[in-house]
């Protein structure tokens, strides 16, 4: 069940750009951000996946732990997370897609 975090609209900021309006996190604590989603939240998953895809908000580019953070928003209900791990299932050897999806396992909620 995905944890609700509250939002601190303090923490982002708005920037107008070419393309409209976007907002961006701000002094960002990620430890606080990884244990939502390690909690089940599903937009904190996305966003370390997207994050450590794309290697920026602070964050090396690391396609494993991109893997395992779509992954898991995937098994949580979201459909980007499903396309995004596709894609970087090109970019992973296969020991490293085996390492990835234990990785995965370990954090989906247990069954019972």
């Amino acid at each position: 069940m995905a944890v609700p975090v509250p939002i601190d609209w303090n923490r982002f900021q708005r920037l107008q750009g070419d393309v409209g309006t976007a907002f961006v996190i701000t002094n960002l604590d990620l430890t606080k951000l990884k244990a939502s989603a390690t909690q089940g939240h599903i937009p904190s998953q996305l966003w370390l996946a997207r994050s450590y895809y794309e290697g920026k908000n602070g964050l090396a580019t690391n396609k494993l732990e991109a893997y395992k953070w779509a992954s898991v928003a995937q098994a949580c209900g979201a459909d980007s997370g499903k396309w995004l791990a596709k894609e970087l299932e090109l970019f992973l050897a296969p020991a490293e897609l085996a390492e990835a999806q234990r990785s995965v396992q370990v954090l989906l909620p247990k069954e019972k």
